[in-house]
């Protein structure tokens, strides 16, 4: 029996006809230029696809796995989605608490975790025909975006970056900085900033 504890109350997880399918596809591509932090350079892209299916909605969740950040692998999302071949809840009727204790129960996967909860909620929205956010709100609360900087091969191409993106994206408020944790990050933050406008 699937009993769970949380919030100092006992529930059962109650099963209901219509399950959910699940789907996976593998997103593999190229970058444009390569993206590099201080330990790492991406050339390329491995992320997966989940597809979430219940009676005619679909929604759909992305996982980017990367073992030294989310602590798991592209091979290892694919080996746990091979045994998970649907998800018997019903988003009609089961709460979101119930999905959550059923991946835990299920899935180690971080990112493959994620990737179902933003599938679910998909179709959460498509059901109740509002947006995502409306479960939760009546009103959005806006976040400032924000884009990063990553690491260059010298200060001037980080200069010609940073100029870049305030052109492409002229209404930014916030540059995210990359760091590499060396004797020059002084001098790549100081050219950021001379490269930036005054209000980011």
């Amino acid at each position: 029996k699937n009993y769970h504890q949380g919030h100092n109350k006992f529930f059962k997880i109650k099963r209901y006809n219509n399950n959910m399918k699940i789907n996976a596809y593998q997103l593999n591509f190229k970058l444009k230029q390569p993206i590099s932090i201080s330990f790492h350079t991406w050339r390329y892209r491995e992320n997966i696809i989940i597809k979430l299916k219940y009676k005619n909605y679909e929604g759909l969740g992305e996982a980017a796995p990367f073992k030294l950040i989310t602590g798991d692998s592209y091979e290892e999302v694919v080996e746990q989605l091979k045994d998970l071949k649907a998800i018997p809840l019903n988003p009609n009727k089961n709460s979101l608490e119930e999905l959550h204790y059923y991946i835990n129960k299920k899935i180690t996967s971080q990112t493959l975790k994620a990737a179902i909860d933003f599938a679910y909620h998909d179709i959460l929205g498509k059901i109740k025909k509002v947006p995502v956010y409306k479960l939760y709100s009546k009103k959005p609360k806006l976040v400032p975006n924000s884009v990063t900087v990553f690491i260059k091969k010298n200060i001037n191409e980080t200069s010609k970056e940073t100029k870049r993106i305030l052109k492409k994206y002229p209404h930014l408020k916030i540059l995210k900085i990359k760091l590499q944790g060396d004797k020059n990050d002084i001098e790549r933050v100081k050219a950021i900033k001379k490269s930036s406008k005054k209000n980011i």
